[in-house]
């Protein structure tokens, strides 16, 4: 690769927006690259949006766009945001279903399947007046779209409540996406999965909002201020439910996907865990894994008195965020997929859809990572179509290009965040990096909604 000599950016807002832009020469043409120091890593702040009408209308065109084209299979589609009381019954046979987003998609499914509801002109026609009520509030607040394409499967789809645009959330700040989450079809099988669900450690100033999923690779600032990419596992993370404290291996099991999809039926209570909170519980076992989340398997009559839990921080890390692969670790670059997560099929688990190319998958990137002590955040522009009006003359990153780069900054410690469509960085409401989406009717760049972000205070 042919480096070009880095250029200054000017401050925008108030805040300053890049440190430093590069652009490097590679076949076929050149990636942007770009770099801005953040201050200590514990010091970063997570930030959300919330799924409204614009979010929904934003979801909506997602769909139409990048993900239904590849299945034809599906006739219809029905993504909703819960609000409000819900008529559904919490009981779903021997499961309950604590909250009240994945029961309305739950119901709305299964009252299509016995012929209780169906779908015409972009409405929801139901036999009980409570239900139609409840997805009339809905669509008159706009979190109601149904993409009606003509036979086949029908599927239902609640948003996760955090999954905002992220530019809306950036005032005053740098912010930047960071989590994988649940987006395409195949991440939402089960009635657990919400549409938008971040996943993968993410701990801040000794608090743990997130557990650690799939053993990969964490990029972590340890009690004594060193960093270091190491692995975290959820086996090794205590949970508690109110005053009780699990341990897998010593009062409970955790069991988790892709190992085991549905739990085996035995003397036990199945409690769904998704992030912080209890969403559900299958009495003698054979429940299904969700997706981004795992079934913490208590003792037969165990019954939680909470539904909010806690992950006790017992390594005192003072800051640990686990995404993509690792690109340095102790100033070596990788050189390729080490994780677990990351199946000998090819394809990561989750997301399920995306094969795995090191070497030449181009797309916009984002990582996080240290040099001498400092934070830097690193992005690559993605690369440009024929209909953009602003091209950047970007042609993307691939992993290995980027980790590359990182590592000509001098970064001692790094990882990947979600990149590609997802990539988002944001400085006072104005976006900084080229991503893939466009809509469909103008061909302008797109904000795809995301769950989960990182703002910096410059």
């Amino acid at each position: 690769m042919r480096r070009a000599e880095a250029s200054p950016e000017p401050a925008t807002g108030g805040v300053r927006s890049l440190d430093e832009v590069r652009a490097v020469e590679v076949d076929g043409g050149r990636i942007l690259f770009h770099s801005s120091a953040i201050g200590p890593l514990e010091a970063l702040r997570p930030i959300q949006g919330s799924s409204g009408p614009a979010e929904m209308r934003e979801l909506e065109r997602l769909f139409r766009a990048s993900i239904l084209p590849s299945r034809p299979e599906i006739g219809a589609l029905v993504l909703l945001r819960h609000a409000g009381p819900s008529p559904f019954p919490a009981s779903a046979g021997e499961a309950e279903i604590y909250d009240p987003a994945r029961r309305a998609a739950y119901w709305l499914a299964r009252l299509h399947a016995e012929g209780e509801l169906r779908i015409e002109e972009g409405a929801l026609r139901f036999r009980r007046k409570e239900y139609t009520d409840y997805a009339e509030g809905l669509a008159s607040r706009g979190l109601l779209r149904v993409i009606e394409r003509g036979e086949g499967q029908t599927r239902f789809l609640s948003a996760y409540p955090g999954l905002g645009l992220l530019s809306a959330a950036s005032a005053g700040r740098l912010a930047l996406n960071s989590h994988f989450f649940q987006m395409e079809l195949s991440d939402c099988e089960t009635a657990w999965d919400l549409l938008g669900t971040p996943f993968g450690l993410l701990s801040l100033r000794g608090e743990i909002l997130l557990p650690p999923l799939f053993d990969r690779e964490a990029l972590v600032i340890r009690a004594d201020g060193s960093a270091s990419v190491e692995p975290r596992r959820l086996r090794d993370q205590a949970v508690a439910i109110g005053p009780d404290v699990f341990r897998h291996g010593e009062n409970c099991e955790f069991i988790s996907r892709p190992a085991c999809p549905r739990t085996p039926r035995g003397a036990c209570v199945d409690l769904v865990v998704v992030g912080r909170e209890l969403v559900g519980a299958v009495a003698g076992g054979g429940a299904d894994v969700p997706e981004g989340g795992f079934v913490l398997r208590a003792p037969r009559g165990y019954r939680p008195s909470s539904l909010e839990l806690r992950y006790p921080d017992e390594s005192g890390d003072r800051f640990a965020i686990q995404v993509g692969p690792a690109m340095i670790s102790s100033g070596t670059c990788a050189r390729g997929f080490t994780s677990p997560m990351y199946a000998k099929s090819g394809v990561p688990f989750p997301p399920t859809v995306y094969p795995l190319d090191w070497e030449g998958g181009r797309a916009a990137r984002i990582g996080l990572g240290t040099r001498r002590g400092e934070a830097l955040v690193i992005w690559a522009a993605g690369p440009d179509r024929p209909c953009d009006e602003l091209p950047t003359g970007s042609v993307g990153a691939s992993l290995a290009e980027f980790t590359e780069l990182c590592r000509d900054l001098g970064l001692d410690e790094a990882v990947n965040l979600d990149g590609g469509g997802s990539a988002q960085v944001c400085v006072d409401g104005r976006r900084h990096l080229r991503v893939s989406d466009r809509d469909p009717d103008t061909g302008l760049e797109a904000e795809r909604p995301v769950p989960l972000g990182l703002a910096a205070v410059r």
